[in-house]
């Protein structure tokens, strides 16, 4: 049986080896008090990860329609990691990606996870 754990500890290794480090800013809900809604306060979390462009042969054929993918789409390779190496919380979509002084809103989340185990997050991310 494959460590599947060991597997995303080296795909964390050659992401920091040859990508860049990225913030990721998961939004948190806002909590109800004295009758008016407060905004949540962000976590803010560093991994690392690679930003290349998004093609029609990374998502298929039929996920660039103007919708799903838009021009100026970026894709984001990012460990299963923090920065100190913890296990990162999952990302949904709207959280943001500060990569190469750009930021980013999630548009769409694809966790390589064999046999379960979160090896990379492929994310969509748009300006």
């Amino acid at each position: 049986m494959t460590d599947y754990t060991a597997t995303a500890r080296r795909a964390d290794k050659t992401l920091r080896r040859t990508g860049q480090l990225l913030e990721l800013t998961l939004k948190q809900p806002g909590v109800y008090a004295g009758g008016a809604k407060q905004p949540g306060v962000p976590i803010t979390k560093h991994a690392w990860g690679i930003e290349t462009g998004v093609t029609a042969h990374d998502l298929g054929v039929g996920a660039i329609n103007g919708s799903l993918i838009k021009s100026g789409d970026r894709k984001i390779l990012m460990s299963a990691f923090d920065d100190a190496g913890a296990a990162l919380p999952e990302p949904k979509v709207e959280d943001l990606v500060l990569a190469g002084g750009v930021k980013y809103a999630i548009k769409n989340i694809d966790k390589v996870a064999p046999a379960g185990v979160v090896v990379m997050w492929q994310l969509v991310a748009r300006i």
